[in-house]
């Protein structure tokens, strides 16, 4: 899916988060991952409401082999986190940066054999808006980690 910058049909910022990893890192990324975002309607536990919505996240990102997690962010590129091999935690790492890390310590937590990565993140929505988006980033984050490691659909934990 790396070719998608040049692809047309593809969505804008899906083929800006890949040439922002190209910029920031000198290279392609080796997958683009995107999902959708979702928004809570109703949250009353006798009538919950939740719809998918066109604003989700796109993460790019490569494979390392030395356990290290690089995050970048598309909305902030100012900001970035590294994390050493089995300190995948989120406790100093930006608002932004915490359901990717999450989502990778999941994979790796189940036993799936997840090295490092080095990713760019990007969520649809400001963080002015105050409407979460941490599913998506979850999401494109698990999907690109499916890729990277070829790992079974299934064996993804759910964001």
């Amino acid at each position: 899916m790396t070719g998608v910058m040049s692809r047309v049909d593809a969505p804008a910022e899906v083929r800006m988060v890949p040439y922002t990893y190209l910029r920031m890192f000198g290279r392609q990324p080796a997958v683009v991952s995107a999902a959708p975002g979702g928004l809570r309607l109703l949250t009353d536990p006798q009538a919950e409401l939740a719809v998918a919505v066109p604003w989700g996240a796109v993460v790019a990102g490569t494979a390392r082999d030395d356990g290290v997690l690089e995050l970048r962010s598309r909305n902030r590129p100012a900001e970035g986190v590294t994390l050493a091999d089995g300190e995948w935690q989120t406790r100093s790492a930006p608002a932004w940066a915490v359901p990717a890390i999450r989502a990778a310590a999941r994979l790796r937590a189940a036993g799936h054999g997840v090295g490092g990565a080095t990713l760019v993140v990007h969520t649809g929505l400001p963080e002015s808006l105050s409407i979460p988006t941490g599913a998506g980033t979850a999401a494109a984050t698990i999907r690109a980690f499916t890729e990277l490691y070829d790992l079974p659909p299934a064996a993804a934990p759910a964001a």
